[in-house]
């Protein structure tokens, strides 16, 4: 009986001295928290656009830790960021650029958190000739057309064209009219003179004229 009390002291004891240390290690490694992994996503908005229209880069960060230290790579030339790298404390960020030559471009991103984890993710941007004079990035350039315009001006030219011509042709028919007439009325005088020169022949001279003896 002496043991049996003893022994249950003994177990009382030791459970005092548990609930009083704390939980158990194996207890406590369970209830910790995993921090999330550290991932990035990046893209350019709109992907496609001109030669000198705006576009606008984006950045977002999911867990790890700040600050964030970022490098861009094979960017178009006019979306060079000016400091490699960047730092930021922020999740999401974004920034403007104006591509200037046109081609398609794999930008890659290269991100560190400040635990040194890295990741990368790459963006196409697709840039195409001509130019956009807005600024907006939605690629409406206003290029000068030498040609614009010319189909308003086209039917009038083209009037202007049959009347002038129907004007030369009615000209030329009247001249060639006006000839006509006076070429004939000058005939028609000529024999009139000449028949004035000669005298009448009329059958009564014919009649009256004596025979010779």
């Amino acid at each position: 009986m002496r043991r049996l009390a003893l022994l249950t002291v003994g177990l009382l004891v030791v459970l005092v001295l548990g609930v009083g240390v704390g939980t158990p290690p194996s207890i406590q490694s369970a209830g910790r928290l995993t921090a999330a992994a550290f991932t990035v996503s990046f893209s350019y908005s709109p992907s496609t656009t001109a030669a000198n229209s705006q576009t606008q880069g984006m950045v977002t960060f999911y867990g790890g830790a700040v600050p964030f230290r970022v490098w861009l790579n094979q960017t178009p030339p006019g979306c060079d960021p000016g400091t490699q790298p960047f730092v930021t404390s922020t999740y999401s960020n974004s920034w403007n650029c104006t591509p200037t030559t046109a081609g398609t471009y794999n930008v890659q991103l290269d991100a560190y958190d400040n635990t040194g984890t890295k990741q990368q993710a790459t963006a196409t941007l697709t840039v195409q000739s001509g130019g956009g004079n807005n600024g907006n990035g939605n690629g409406n350039g206003s290029g000068t057309n030498p040609l614009a315009g010319l189909d308003t001006v086209l039917p009038t030219l083209f009037i202007f064209a049959f009347v002038f011509l129907g004007a030369l042709v009615a000209l030329a028919a009247g001249v060639v009219a006006m000839a006509v007439l006076v070429s004939r009325r000058l005939r028609q005088l000529t024999e009139a003179m000449k028949g004035d020169r000669d005298g009448p022949k009329s059958p009564e001279d014919v009649s009256d004229a004596k025979p010779p003896t």
